[in-house]
């Protein structure tokens, strides 16, 4: 899928230039937060809004760009991080419970709107439309089938591995979208009701595109 990439847009992500040298440099840095999703469930959660200075958390504060710093949005990803293991066996059956979770977060009556200011640029249902572009996952599974107990044949152990690093995946924007530096901005995640989930997890939110900063 081919981006439309106006005259504007063009202009913006041009570096700033002072006496015919760049002042600004281009960087491949996504914006991201995470935050925690309650196993009671949620109607909403806000990303980009936190005052954390943990980079583990968000590279964002107080929902705008610091000054110096202007992004293009060309994508939107939404990653469940499930609060259980992926490891199951026959008494602690959690493969099952963290992959009923993530259905739970993404797939109900959900939805993402991307704000920039007091204007709607994205709104997509459900949630699972934003794909989480961590990659591909996959796993490998040992089975115990001992036939001399009906129970035995529920005995599993499994292991997950990341597969694959990024493969571009995420919800890709036709039209990316200019986000000036100190211009209030929010994605937020809403439910039509609330999604109770069997162990409390995160969701963590990333914008794919470029970053303009002040030359290093």
């Amino acid at each position: 899928m081919k981006s439309y990439i106006s005259k504007q847009m063009q202009e913006f992500l041009e570096p700033r230039k002072i006496g015919g040298m760049e002042v600004e440099e281009a960087i491949d840095q996504p914006l991201y937060h995470r935050q925690a999703y309650a196993a009671a469930g949620q109607l909403s959660l806000t990303f980009f809004n936190s005052t954390s200075q943990d980079e583990t958390v968000t590279n964002v504060t107080a929902a705008e760009l610091s000054k110096g710093r202007r992004f293009a949005i060309f994508g939107v990803s939404v990653m469940f991080i499930a609060g259980s293991s992926y490891v199951q066996n026959s008494a602690d059956k959690v493969t099952v419970s963290a992959l009923n979770d993530i259905k739970k977060a993404l797939e109900s009556s959900s939805l993402l709107r991307l704000k920039i200011l007091q204007k709607d640029y994205l709104v997509e249902a459900p949630i699972a439309r934003v794909p989480a572009g961590a990659g591909i996952w996959s796993g490998a599974g040992g089975y115990q089938q001992n036939l001399a107990a009906a129970a035995d044949v529920t005995t599993q152990i499994s292991y997950g591995v990341n597969g694959v690093p990024q493969v571009g995946c995420h919800r890709q924007l036709r039209v990316p979208l200019p986000l000036p530096s100190q211009t209030k901005f929010k994605v937020s995640l809403e439910w039509a009701a609330l999604q109770t989930i069997a162990t409390a997890g995160e969701i963590m939110v990333h914008l794919h595109g470029v970053e303009l900063r002040s030359l290093q």
